[in-house]
């Protein structure tokens, strides 16, 4: 197939190409607008080292125990001590821990549909962590650098760039079906065609007759 057959086949089936990726994207952009809810993120900073502290040895060995504070963290136990602090279910809520040992901090970071429980809940979190040192192993060397607050425009989920795929796929996938449906149809619709599938010659053609034309 020639650069010429190529492009003809595209032109004479551009409803396809058009229509298929139009259907698609409405589709997707329709579900993606009315299923996927907003999301809301939201982060408290700690600091790890007690701001009084300047001996190396302790800022040292705090810097080794950062890695076991994220995992106490990230525990079921925590989540379910913030759950009582709130006096309600943080299972809606997306929650993730990570340090910075460079800076001695770890920042608690949440999600969530709602604004203000996004915050409410970084907030209470960090101040459980903070607790439960204090209360269970006596360290006092965890304290709020930046509590966390309500975020005034949604996060997530992405929209543009999985509409744009969706269009860019649908598109390929229209072009992918042209050409099936051209290999697939048999039909002899020109003379090139008796000449390219038989090997034979065209003896000759009848014109095309158009009603109230004079010859």
């Amino acid at each position: 197939m020639t650069i010429r057959d190529i492009l003809f086949t595209l032109c004479r089936r551009m409803k396809i190409i058009v229509i298929f990726p139009v259907i698609v994207v409405t589709l997707y952009s329709y579900w993606n607008y009315t299923t996927q809810m907003p999301t809301y993120s939201s982060s408290a900073v700690l600091y790890t080292i007690d701001k009084s502290s300047t001996n190396l040895s302790e800022i040292a060995m705090v810097e080794r125990l950062m890695v076991n504070y994220k995992l106490l963290a990230q525990t079921s136990e925590m989540r379910e001590l913030v759950s009582i602090s709130l006096g309600e279910s943080i299972s809606d809520t997306g929650v993730s821990v990570s340090i910075d040992t460079t800076n001695h901090t770890m920042t608690i970071h949440t999600q969530n549909r709602n604004p203000a429980k996004a915050a409410n809940v970084a907030n209470v979190y960090a101040a459980t962590i903070i607790n439960y040192l204090k209360d269970t192993m006596g360290l006092t060397n965890i304290t709020f650098l930046e509590e966390a607050r309500v975020p005034s425009s949604p996060t997530g989920p992405l929209r543009e760039k999985p509409i744009m795929m969706a269009g860019i796929i649908s598109t390929v996938v229209g072009i992918a079906v042209v050409f099936i449906i051209e290999y697939a149809n048999t039909t002899i619709r020109t003379s090139e065609d008796i000449t390219k599938n038989f090997n034979l010659p065209i003896l000759a053609e009848i014109g095309k007759y158009t009603k109230g034309k004079k010859k």
